[in-house]
């Protein structure tokens, strides 16, 4: 069995808990058909994506989350979708007709512009599998 850790800019090493903390959530990108993507919120990922998987005739999978605390993640989910609306790329609900790479990176745009703290959650990175996140950007180490 191994344990999975995130690594930071600054160096430090934490064991990952992919955002369960109850006071975090996380805004994510999810890719859909026809270039549409869903930009929403979440404290379980994984599991918001199974459900969209299994109620999409086209499959849905995570491209991008990041993960800040709790009233930030309302707000900047807040402000991303009011941008998307005003460029008129709005398809239908939180779905926007929009790239998952320029979601992706609108979302950390409006995160810094309004000075939230965020980190990105390496279980999902720009459309790669969470498998090959991990063994790409985390270490593992065996635990005896």
């Amino acid at each position: 069995m191994s344990a999975v850790y995130r690594l930071y800019e600054n160096g430090a090493r934490k064991k990952a808990s992919r955002c369960k903390d109850i006071r975090t959530q996380c805004v994510y990108v999810i890719e859909g058909a026809s270039n549409a993507c869903k930009v929403g919120r979440s404290r379980n990922v994984g599991r918001r994506s199974r459900d969209l998987d299994v109620a999409s005739p086209t499959g849905a999978r995570v491209y991008y989350a990041i993960c800040l605390r709790f009233q930030d993640a309302c707000r900047l989910e807040k402000l991303v979708h009011k941008k998307l609306k005003s460029t008129g790329r709005h398809a239908h609900g939180e779905w926007f007709y929009i790239s998952a790479e320029a979601a992706s990176g609108l979302i950390e745009q409006v995160a810094d512009r309004a000075g939230l703290a965020w980190v990105p959650d390496l279980t999902y990175g720009f459309g790669r599998d969470p498998v090959d996140t991990y063994g790409k950007f985390a270490k593992r180490r065996s635990v005896s």
